[in-house]
């Protein structure tokens, strides 16, 4: 005999007497008959003990229970197929098979097989020092996908239910989770029992206690809510706007500051209740809303998937039939506005006749005024204002050699006989001989001929000057007023002139068929302010006209009767062009907020959303159209496509039809209000099972 000293797995050392040939094992053998040593664990036991194993054994603990309870449950030919099944998957041999125990067997051979599993186990977890509760497994246990799945179909505690109703769902949600846990202990039917009955008292008291947690912490974040501590800046609220409305190339300036508000406080008041509005949505329901449209839901929320259903399915026969009538019901709506705005609305040469006769109009009633003022002034001294001749001769002098020939004859020959190039001047040169000079030169105004139309304001200018250098040649206080007045007002006359290029035009006797396109359509602010000054409401309601009606053609184009889709992408971009403040020069503030709503609105409708799958030459509801109406067998079983595919179908589609109609926006909780609660209750709906399947373990 020998001595040898060896260490034990529990670290500590030892003596041992063994023969002089004893090998390490044999060694190892005397040392645990001797010391009663616990054996080293084997590397099966380090595996079945490690941290995923307890985890895996915990996962497949609910599939055993499960497989139990259908062994005993279902006809004997099912079963044979199930277990063919798992020797297919499992079986001996297979890291399945050998290691978590998965293969055929009837309920006996079961039963015995996990019996010896759980022992194996055990033995496992006491040779590598485990004790006490199994963590590891439970947490298995109660996210096994069998525990998952039963709580799917277990019914949901919802806001509301009485304390009976809560405690029953929960019983019910813990008896599930109970049942699938393994017997182990021969009786099946004691056990299993007695499995079920815990679990359905502890589903039974834990639920109510949770909804019930859950209602009150809702409550609290709504009363917590509804003191202002949500909310929405208008900073952010126009920030989410912008994005939204830049992807449709739509501007958020045109947003009047009102409706931003209006929204804003819609917004917030959502919020306040325990409800969040998507604001771009509801900013494009007020556009709808605005014009006068109604909209379909995929217009509003721009959703691609939403957009694109609603569009393939206007041309499905039978279901898509009211998409296609919203449809054109909007296109006639939107070409109503229009018509509207042009009710009573001269042609294009009429209303330009129109406007040149209120321009000349009130030029002759100012140039009256002017004649009146140097009236006064002759009445009251008897004589005549004289207009200096000095500065116009130096003016007509520099105007000949700048553009020479190009002034008419006409015009010279009166210059000249004015003695201005060095002849023999008038003695006097009066009111009346000034005004006789500018009738010359705007009746040979040809503004198609620009060196002479240049030529012809720079001589008529010289002439205005003249007329404001007028010296008072009478005496006394009364004189010098009365000529102080007369060239204000003729001064007025000349500055109404040269800041309406619209009155010029009229004065120099500009033909009414091209006046609206260079003087209504083409004019900058300043002139269209001061032009509808002049005209009167009258003239300003033409122009509007003419304005809607050139709006009209970049709408529809040529579509005279207005009935076509319209051309949104033409409208806006002329919107933009002409610019808020010209519209509402001409339009006045309303209704140039509506011009610019109706051009987003055109937008919503026809500008399909980035990611949209949109069949724009309805080729795809054709070919389901007609794929409708084929009959015929499906894989071997006939008229399964009349019968239950096809109705299947229309009803989905016909729903995804009225909700496309009814455009409701929809609303999302804020977080943890009345809806969040309700989703913590689905979210909690597992909870009952996972105890059943915890207090099912424990009683294993």
């Amino acid at each position: 005999m020998a001595s040898y000293k060896i260490t034990a797995p529990d670290g500590q050392s030892y003596r041992v007497n063994a023969p002089d040939d004893a090998t390490p094992d044999q060694v190892m053998a005397y040392a645990q008959k001797s010391f009663k040593m616990a054996a080293a664990p084997t590397d099966r036991q380090k595996l079945l003990s490690s941290a995923p194993m307890r985890v895996a054994k915990g996962l497949k603990d609910p599939v055993d229970g499960a497989a139990q309870l259908l062994e005993s449950l279902l006809p004997k030919g099912v079963t044979n197929a199930v277990n063919k099944a798992a020797d297919f998957v499992g079986g001996e041999g297979t890291f399945l098979g050998d290691v978590l125990g998965i293969k055929g067997a009837t309920g006996d051979q079961l039963t015995n097989d996990m019996r010896a599993a759980e022992s194996e186990y055990g033995q496992a977890r006491e040779v590598t020092g485990q004790s006490g509760l199994d963590g590891l497994r439970l947490l298995g246990n109660v996210a096994s996908p069998v525990n998952m799945t039963a709580a799917k179909f277990m019914p949901t505690a919802k806001i509301g239910d009485s304390m009976k109703m809560l405690a029953a769902k929960g019983a019910a949600a813990g008896a599930a989770g109970a049942a699938t846990q393994p017997a182990l202990s021969g009786d099946f039917a004691t056990e299993k029992a007695t499995q079920i009955g815990v679990g359905a008292a502890t589903g039974g008291v834990l639920t109510p206690a949770l909804s019930r947690a859950s209602e009150s912490l809702g409550k609290m974040y709504r009363e917590w809510s509804r003191n202002g501590a949500t909310s929405k800046t208008p900073e952010r609220i126009a920030f989410e706007i912008k994005s939204s409305l830049a992807r449709d190339d739509i501007d958020v300036g045109q947003i009047p500051k009102a409706v931003m508000s209006k929204l804003s406080n819609e917004v917030n008041q959502a919020l306040r209740s325990g409800q969040e509005i998507d604001a771009p949505a509801l900013l494009r329901k007020l556009d709808f809303d605005r014009v006068g449209v109604k909209p379909m839901l995929g217009q509003l929320t721009r959703d691609p998937t939403q957009f694109t259903r609603e569009m393939n399915l206007r041309g499905v026969q039978g279901v898509g039939e009211p998409i296609a009538n919203r449809l054109n019901e909007q296109s006639g709506q939107i070409a109503s506005k229009f018509r509207q705005g042009l009710l009573g609305a001269p042609d294009e040469y009429a209303a330009g006749a129109g406007l040149l006769g209120s321009l000349r109009a009130e030029d002759k009633k100012m140039s009256a005024g002017v004649r009146s003022a140097y009236d006064a002034f002759k009445s009251s001294t008897g004589k005549d204002l004289d207009v200096p001749l000095q500065g116009l001769s130096q003016g007509y002098a520099q105007t000949l050699r700048d553009f020479g020939d190009t002034i008419p004859g006409s015009v010279r020959k009166q210059f000249d006989e004015l003695g201005l190039l060095g002849g023999k001047q008038m003695k006097t040169f009066g009111i009346d001989d000034a005004e006789n000079l500018i009738k010359s030169i705007n009746k040979n105004y040809n503004p198609m001929d620009r060196a002479q139309s240049k030529a012809l304001d720079e001589l008529r200018g010289h002439v205005q000057n003249s007329i404001l250098d007028v010296t008072d040649s009478g005496a006394g206080m009364e004189a010098a007023t009365l000529a102080n007045m007369a060239r204000d007002t003729a001064r007025q006359r000349f500055n109404a002139i040269d800041s309406t290029p619209a009155l010029k035009a009229a004065i120099n006797g500009a033909e009414p068929d091209k006046f609206v396109k260079k003087y209504v359509i083409g004019g900058s602010v300043r002139e269209l302010k001061s032009m509808a000054d002049m005209v009167g409401p009258g003239g300003r309601a033409t122009m509007g006209q003419q304005m809607m009606r050139h709006l009209q053609n970049k709408a529809f184009g040529a579509n005279a009767a207005g009935d076509g889709m319209g051309r949104q992408a033409s409208l806006n971009s002329e919107l933009q062009s002409i610019g808020r403040e010209k519209l509402q020069t001409i339009f006045g503030a309303d209704k140039a907020d509506e011009l610019f709503a109706l051009g987003r609105v055109m937008a919503y409708i026809q500008q399909q959303p980035a990611g949209s799958a949109v069949n724009n030459s309805n080729t795809g509801a054709m070919v389901a159209s007609l794929l409708g109406k084929i009959g015929g067998t499906v894989k071997g079983m006939p008229y399964i496509n009349d019968f239950v595919i096809k109705p299947i179908q229309t009803f989905a589609d016909r729903g995804n039809v009225s909700s496309a109609l009814s455009a409701n926006l929809p609303k999302q909780a804020t977080q943890l209000d009345a809806q969040t609660i309700q989703a913590l209750a689905r979210l909690t709906g597992p909870v009952p099972v996972a105890s059943g399947a915890a207090l099912g373990y424990s009683v294993r």
